[in-house]
Parts: C-alpha cells; sequence; structure tokens
C-alpha cells in the first residue's frame, strides 16, 4: 500500500485545480464583497479598503490550509507539533518508579 505522506504535500495542495478554483472564487467574492465601498471612496479611503480586502482574503486563505497539526503539514509548520529533543528524556525522569 503506498503512503499519501510526501516530501511536498502542501505545495501540491496548492497546486491542485480544486484549490485554485477555491482561492478564485474567495477573491471574487471579497472583491465583490467591498465594489461598492471601494467605487465611492476617495484615494486614501480605497488604499484602507484594499488593505482589508487583503487581510480577509489571507484569513481566507488561512482557514483553507490543512490544519498544523495534520502529519503531513506538522512538520513545516512553524509551530512545533512535535516534542522538542530534550522534551522526551526531561518527561521520563518525572515519572515515579514502582517500588519493590
Amino acid at each position: 500500500m503506498k503512503t499519501s505522506i510526501v516530501a511536498d504535500g502542501p505545495f501540491r495542495f496548492a497546486r491542485t485545480v480544486e484549490h485554485q478554483k477555491r482561492r478564485r472564487e474567495l477573491a471574487q467574492a471579497i472583491v465583490a464583497k467591498y465594489a461598492r465601498q471601494l467605487a465611492e471612496a476617495d484615494f486614501f479611503r480605497a488604499i484602507w479598503i484594499r488593505h482589508r480586502m487583503r487581510q480577509e482574503l489571507r484569513r481566507e486563505w488561512r482557514k483553507m490550509a490543512p490544519s498544523p497539526h495534520s502529519l503531513w503539514f506538522g512538520l513545516l509548520s512553524p509551530r512545533r507539533t512535535q516534542p522538542s529533543p530534550g522534551q522526551h528524556a526531561k518527561d521520563e525522569s518525572k515519572r515515579e518508579t514502582p517500588a519493590a
């Protein structure tokens, strides 16, 4: 049986047709949401609205990404999901040994 864990899993995921289609749909929905405000805004207000649009788009794209705790994605996550190398030894020393 072939494993589904690959070295470049997040990059392959980002290149899939379904993922790209969903990203485009989200971008179009956010542009449509702010279109009226953007049309009525002056120059500086338009800059602020575009900034909010980018923030919302990034937030929605992050929701689409696999969980940082998933097996294939967790190793590349900025947050560590596994204990550090010395952590295991520390935990072992805390265990009580049964009295004989």
